[in-house]
């Protein structure tokens, strides 16, 4: 699914004049998911430390490394690797390019479809509520949070080998939303949101959420105006590098967060209930801070569910004889037992 994106990627920009996409991101990438993968890793000794107590901590540590990140099991992590440094990239580059592909069109049906089904725009509905500027820098820390965690549940559910079909079913589903909501679903219906529909746009509807975002940076800091105010530089320049673009509909953020629940909960009943929580914030987060209509992060919690299910039955039948019993990031028992005789 990853490599039939890039390629049709860079099929759809050839066609409207562009040829290729900036590949400045892709060693950042690399080296950052390499970073998680090591961080994430160490924690997972100190895990393993702590749970089995061995007699011989070094011991365990080599045995823990012999097993987890033996050359040939890193090296059958290298293709996805690469295919995620310049999978995302791809999706920034026609991100980049949606105002070449369609036209803005959307953002009147998206919100009139908000007061349909609320009554009024949603952000009103929510404000008596969040409506407070330290509340607001917390759902904005929380919104910028959701970067890092991009590569956190790719490196996560990548090395996740002692549940091959969760594993399998996860990365079908991340890569498919990407390439179907963030940029098949982001052009067919091309909004730009709350925070740009008046200087895009030209409609003044969300102006006072606006005036309070900008009051509240005055209390607290609110990083996602400074990211908008980028995004806004960036279109206006025409970049298609890592990041930028301008699209509302679907929700990315709510997708994301949605699917990060979804697999969750399959792991660890607690940690299910966090990422549950979690994807409730940015859901939130997404209408206050003016980057989407609330209908934006609906509609990707029905597609994404849609797409998780899909990829699930193709986990199962790509896997038909995979038992997932192996405990999650320990040595093998027989290792351990050793270890500690």
């Amino acid at each position: 699914m990853g490599g039939l994106f890039i390629v049709a990627s860079l099929v759809a920009l050839a066609s409207i004049g562009i040829y290729g996409f900036p590949l400045d991101g892709s060693v950042s990438l690399l080296l950052t998911f390499a970073a998680t993968a090591v961080f994430f890793g160490g924690l997972l000794l100190l895990v393993a430390l702590f749970r089995e107590r061995p007699d011989s901590p070094i011991g365990f540590t080599q045995e823990f490394l012999a097993h987890h990140a033996s050359w040939d099991r890193l090296m059958r992590h290298v293709p996805l690797i690469l295919l995620v440094s310049l999978f995302l990239p791809a999706f920034s580059g026609i991100k980049g390019s949606i105002s070449l592909f369609a036209t803005y069109s959307w953002d009147g049906f998206w919100i009139e479809a908000d007061r349909l089904i609320h009554g009024m725009d949603a952000w009103r509905l929510i404000h008596p509520i969040v409506g407070y500027p330290f509340v607001t820098f917390i759902l904005s820390a929380l919104y910028i949070v959701w970067l890092p965690m991009l590569l956190i549940a790719l490196v996560y559910f990548s090395f996740l080998t002692n549940r091959p079909i969760l594993r399998a079913q996860f990365l079908l589903t991340y890569f498919s939303c990407w390439a179907t909501l963030g940029s098949l679903c982001a052009i067919a219906f091309a909004s730009v949101g709350p925070c740009f529909v008046h200087p895009l746009v030209g409609r003044e509807d969300f102006l006072p959420l606006m005036e309070y975002l900008d009051y509240a940076d005055s209390q607290w800091p609110i990083w996602v105006i400074h990211i908008q105010d980028r995004l806004a530089a960036q279109l206006a320049e025409g970049s298609r590098e890592l990041g930028a673009g301008i699209t509302a509909m679907p929700s990315m953020h709510v997708s994301m967060a949605f699917l990060y629940w979804l697999a969750a909960r399959q792991v660890n009943r607690w940690l299910g209930w966090v990422m549950f929580g979690y994807m409730l914030s940015i859901l939130v987060a997404s209408v206050h801070l003016a980057y989407h209509y609330a209908v934006d992060g609906y509609l990707s919690i029905i597609l994404t569910l849609l797409i998780w299910k899909t990829c699930g039955h193709l986990a199962a039948r790509a896997h038909p004889l995979q038992k997932e019993v192996e405990p999650p990031f320990s040595a093998p028992s027989t290792e351990v037992t050793a270890l500690n005789n």
